[in-house]
C-alpha cells in the first residue's frame, strides 16, 4: 500500500476536490438527473463553507483524494469519499475507511454513509470492510458499520 497523509482541508484545495467530486458522481448523477453544472457547482459551494469538514488525502505531498464527514452526538457520517483514478485499488481506502472505524470503535459511535446503487466498487469496498446496507432509496444505499459492543 503506499504511503498517504490525511490534513485538514484549506481553501486553495477547493478546486482539487470539486474537479474530483465531479469527475467521480458525474456518471452517476447524469443518468439519473441529468448533469446541472451550475446547481452542482452552487451545491459544492454551500457545501464548502462547513471547510472543517473536508479532509484532503495525499501521497508524496500531492492531492489524491478527499472525504467530507459530519459528526453528530452519536454518529460519524462518511458524506463524501473520493480518490484519483491512479491510486484506486492502492489499499488507501480501505486503510482510510479502517481508521473511521478505528475512531467510531474507540468511541462507541455509529459509522454510516452511503453510496450510489450503480457504483459497485464502493459497495464491495464498504461491504467488505463490514458495513451493511441499512437503507436503500430509488438510487442510493445506505450503509452502516455495525460495532460489535453496543
Amino acid at each position: 500500500m503506499m504511503d498517504y497523509q490525511i490534513r485538514n482541508a484549506l481553501s486553495t484545495d477547493k478546486t482539487n476536490i470539486y474537479e474530483l467530486f465531479t469527475s467521480s458522481i458525474r456518471p452517476y448523477v447524469e443518468p439519473i438527473w441529468g448533469w446541472d453544472e451550475s446547481y452542482q457547482a452552487n451545491d459544492f459551494d454551500e457545501s464548502f463553507e462547513k471547510i472543517h469538514h473536508f479532509s484532503i488525502i495525499e501521497v508524496n505531498n500531492e492531492f489524491v483524494g478527499f472525504l467530507q464527514i459530519a459528526e453528530q452526538s452519536n454518529i460519524i457520517l462518511l458524506c463524501e469519499f473520493h480518490l484519483l483514478p491512479s491510486v484506486r485499488g492502492s489499499g488507501i481506502g480501505s486503510a482510510v475507511i479502517k481508521e473511521l472505524i478505528e475512531k467510531a470503535n474507540t468511541y462507541g459511535l455509529f459509522l454510516k454513509t452511503g453510496c450510489f446503487k450503480g457504483n459497485t466498487k464502493a459497495q464491495q469496498l464498504y461491504q467488505r470492510l463490514g458495513f451493511k446496507i441499512v437503507q436503500e432509496t430509488k438510487t442510493h444505499y445506505l450503509l452502516e458499520y455495525n460495532l460489535c459492543k453496543r
